[in-house]
């Protein structure tokens, strides 16, 4: 398909130095331009993602709705209790009212 661009000055000029040092002919560089531009604005892949996904074991435990954030906060409400700071052990775990 056809492209047809008009240019201001200072944008040619950056064209042609990016063509000289990439040695793309000009189709071929405003395709990997246009190419890096799209990919940068699609989201990044999750850490899971990153990752090869949640392990089987864990999508096989959880229970329907878990991995839902109000699901989560309310089980982590139900473990420290009613937004009161608790602490496990010397250094341990900490809750502190960060669900509100």
């Amino acid at each position: 398909m056809a492209l047809t661009m008009r240019l201001d000055a200072e944008t040619d000029r950056c064209l042609r130095d990016l063509q000289a040092e990439s040695g793309l002919d000009r189709s071929a560089l405003t395709r990997q331009l246009i190419r890096k531009g799209w990919q940068q604005r699609q989201a990044p892949p999750t850490i899971s993602e990153q990752l090869g996904g949640p392990p089987p074991a864990f999508l096989s435990t959880l229970t329907p709705g878990g991995s839902e954030r109000d699901q989560r906060r309310r089980s982590v409400r139900d473990i420290c209790g009613n937004g009161s700071r608790y602490r496990h052990g010397s250094g341990g775990n900490r809750c502190d009212r960060w669900w509100h």
